[in-house]
C-alpha cells in the first residue's frame, strides 16, 4: 500500500506526539519540583527570624526583674519593675540601688535619675541601635541578642554534646552560636573570638522557661558570664510577676506625670552641665 501525502502527515503528527508528550511531562514534572523546592526555601527561616517572629505575639508585657552583677570590684542587685508595650512604649522603674525611670510614649523616650540635676529625652525616631533595640525588645527576653543577628547568614553546626541543635551567625566582632533544645527552646548563647570557636569570650544560659502565650516561652533565669581585659563578670537575672497581652494604664507611658519640673537635653554629657 502506498503512502499518501496525507497519511505521511499523520504519521509524522503521531512521531511528533511520540517525542513530545513525554518531553512536555518531563518539563511539567521539573517545574512543580523546582516550584516546590523555591517554596521550601522560601517558607525555612533561620532560627533568628523564628524567634523573633514568635515574640511579635506578645503586644504588652509587664514584669519584675532582679539582676545581680558581679565583678572582681563590685557585687551589685538591681531591682526593677518594667511595663512594655507595641509599638515603642515603655516604662521602667528603678528601684535599688539606684532610683530611675526610663518612660516612652511611644514617640519620645525620657531618662531620668533621682538627684540628677538633668535627664535625658531624646525622639525615639533618632535614638542609636543600641537605645532602639533596649526600647523595643520583650523584656525577659534575649531578643537584644537576636535582633543584632537579623539578616545575617546562618550556618547550622553540627549538634552539642548535650545534644542541642546550634546555628552560627558570623557578626562584626564575634562569631555568635545558638544553641536549641528538644523544646525548640533558646538556652545558650556564645560569643567567640572568631568562627573557629576556640575562644569564648561570653556566654548566656536560659533556663526556667514559662509559655507566656501558644508557642512562645520566656526564660525566668539567665546566667550571663563575659570576660573583658581579663576581668571575668557575672550576672544572673529573674524575672518573675509576668502578666502578657493584658491592658496596660496609659497613664504609665505620660512622662509629665512622673517628672515634674525636671529639665531634659539629648545628650547624656550635658546632664550634669558646666
Amino acid at each position: 500500500m502506498l503512502s499518501t501525502p496525507q497519511h505521511e502527515i499523520c504519521l509524522d503528527r503521531r512521531k511528533i506526539l511520540f517525542y513530545t508528550r513525554p518531553m512536555k511531562k518531563a518539563v511539567f514534572l521539573a517545574l512543580v519540583l523546582f516550584h516546590g523546592l523555591t517554596t521550601q526555601v522560601q517558607a525555612e527561616k533561620s532560627l533568628v527570624e523564628t524567634l523573633l517572629a514568635g515574640y511579635e505575639k506578645v503586644k504588652t508585657l509587664s514584669c519584675e526583674v532582679r539582676k545581680k552583677v558581679v565583678t572582681p570590684s563590685d557585687n551589685v542587685t538591681f531591682l526593677s519593675r518594667v511595663y512594655y508595650e507595641r509599638e515603642d512604649k515603655l516604662h521602667v522603674q528603678n528601684i535599688s540601688p539606684l532610683k530611675r525611670r526610663i518612660i516612652s510614649n511611644g514617640k519620645r523616650l525620657y531618662n531620668y535619675m533621682e538627684g540628677s540635676p538633668r535627664g535625658f529625652s531624646r525622639p525615639v525616631a533618632e535614638l542609636d541601635e543600641k537605645m532602639t533595640i533596649s526600647l523595643r525588645k520583650v523584656p525577659g527576653t534575649a531578643m537584644d541578642h537576636l535582633m543584632r543577628l537579623k539578616g545575617i547568614n546562618e550556618k547550622i553546626l553540627p549538634d552539642s554534646r548535650e545534644g542541642f541543635k546550634r546555628r552560627g551567625y558570623k557578626a562584626e566582632n564575634h562569631f555568635v552560636v545558638l544553641s536549641m533544645n528538644d523544646h525548640k527552646h533558646l538556652v545558650l548563647i556564645q560569643f567567640f573570638a572568631s568562627d573557629k570557636m576556640e575562644e569564648v569570650t561570653a556566654f548566656c544560659k536560659y533556663s526556667n522557661f514559662q509559655e507566656i502565650l501558644k508557642d512562645v516561652w520566656i526564660p525566668r533565669l539567665h546566667k550571663v558570664e563575659a570576660t573583658l581585659a581579663g576581668l571575668k563578670s557575672r550576672e544572673t537575672v529573674r524575672i518573675t510577676n509576668l502578666v502578657v497581652n493584658e491592658p496596660i494604664a496609659e497613664s504609665l507611658f505620660i512622662a509629665e506625670q512622673f517628672f515634674e519640673n525636671v529639665e531634659f537635653v539629648d545628650d547624656f554629657a550635658d546632664i550634669v552641665g558646666d
